[in-house]
């Protein structure tokens, strides 16, 4: 965990093919190994924290006027999904390739322990979110809404279509991983870091 050691297996795993990476740090544990990295000329590019809801925490909104929520349940579905992640995540300067070849599978969407949900205005795909389920507990994943149709409400409609589910199939908390634009929206809602 010192920089050192960081820096050392980085190199050893990226540095062969000389390929750029970076070092994700835990707030609660990695203050030193943070400062470590900054002073050897690392900076941070975005805070994302972990954030926990439990039932009672927060009431629903009412969803925004002519949104349409549904569970992912066909391969159009999964494409839509697909492109609505990869438009939503260039923001954060993801490959669009790269974002839509991870839900190129039903899989990815749909399954035991996953649920994606999809969003729609006038039939157009706009905004998604996932419920992924293990050891008894939930997770909200992948919300995102593409960029032309921000500030409308959809991302948190739709992470409270899955945390209705998660609480439905009786998890007693569900957790995510905010995006520093996120953040905000989530703890309006009754998550907490």
């Amino acid at each position: 965990r010192d920089r050192g050691t960081v820096i050392a297996e980085s190199e050893r795993v990226y540095g062969r093919d000389a390929l750029p990476f970076s070092v994700h740090t835990r707030a609660h544990v990695d203050v030193e190994l943070e400062q470590a990295l900054a002073s050897g000329g690392f900076h941070e590019i975005a805070s994302t924290p972990g954030m926990v809801f439990h039932p009672q925490a927060g009431t629903a909104a009412a969803s925004p006027a002519g949104l349409e929520i549904h569970a992912v349940d066909s391969e159009d579905d999964r494409e839509a999904y697909a492109d609505v992640m990869a438009e939503a995540y260039a923001v954060y300067g993801s490959p669009e390739t790269s974002t839509q070849a991870f839900f190129a599978r039903m899989e990815a969407v749909r399954g035991p322990t996953t649920q994606a949900y999809l969003g729609r205005v006038g039939g157009r795909a706009v905004s998604g979110a996932t419920l992924y389920l293990s050891h008894g507990i939930g997770g909200v994943g992948w919300v995102g809404t593409v960029p032309s149709a921000f500030g409308r409400g959809y991302g948190a409609a739709l992470t409270w279509r899955v945390v209705a589910e998660g609480l439905r199939r009786g998890v007693p908390l569900l957790n995510l991983q905010a995006s520093p634009m996120g953040a905000p929206v989530y703890r309006r809602m009754g998550f907490e870091s």
